[in-house]
């Protein structure tokens, strides 16, 4: 399966391509992301007022769960190797803070909870994620621990950046 991005009359929307049956399947959508292992993706939606964190299985698609709906702006999902779990930003207040959620009807379990904004999370495997915290001159590296629930300072001070000046980076 192939993803194909577009965007129409003012909601964003993407695309499923099989290639074994060259089809197309059309979902609304934004930040779509894929399992390493390929068995699912994780996608946002913005209607009613609601923002909603879609977790999709692409072994057997049918249609998306949903993982964690709320009034909050949720932002950047990133999905386990396995398509397990899924980690996101939210902002509860006044900053980003990165959330987990493992299945539909269960309440995201808050990992982080800096001041400053904590941002782009990136699974290294099923149960650690890399971030970065604070803003774009001072941003440092973190290792979160899912299982643990322990912080690890992996860079201070724009090491990440500095290697990837585009604002961009893959783990």
């Amino acid at each position: 399966t192939g993803t194909a991005f577009a965007r129409g009359a003012g909601r964003s929307r993407f695309g499923l391509y099989d290639i074994a049956t060259r089809t197309l399947r059309e979902l609304d959508g934004e930040s779509p992301v894929v399992a390493a292992d390929g068995s699912a993706m994780a996608f946002i939606t913005r209607r009613d007022g609601r923002n909603r964190l879609h977790r999709l299985a692409l072994s057997a698609p049918g249609e998306p769960e949903v993982l964690h709906s709320t009034v909050d702006s949720l932002t950047n999902p990133a999905i386990s190797p396995d398509g397990r779990r899924v980690v996101f930003q939210q902002m509860p207040r006044f900053d980003w803070e990165l959330y987990a959620v493992t299945k539909a009807g269960d309440a995201p379990t808050r990992i982080t909870r800096e001041i400053q904004h904590d941002l782009l999370p990136r699974f290294l495997d099923e149960r650690r994620v890399l971030a970065v915290v604070g803003e774009a001159r001072h941003r440092r590296a973190w290792i979160h621990d899912l299982e643990s629930g322990a912080h690890t300072r992996l860079f201070h001070n724009n090491t990440i950046r500095t290697i990837s000046p585009e604002y961009e980076w893959v783990v």
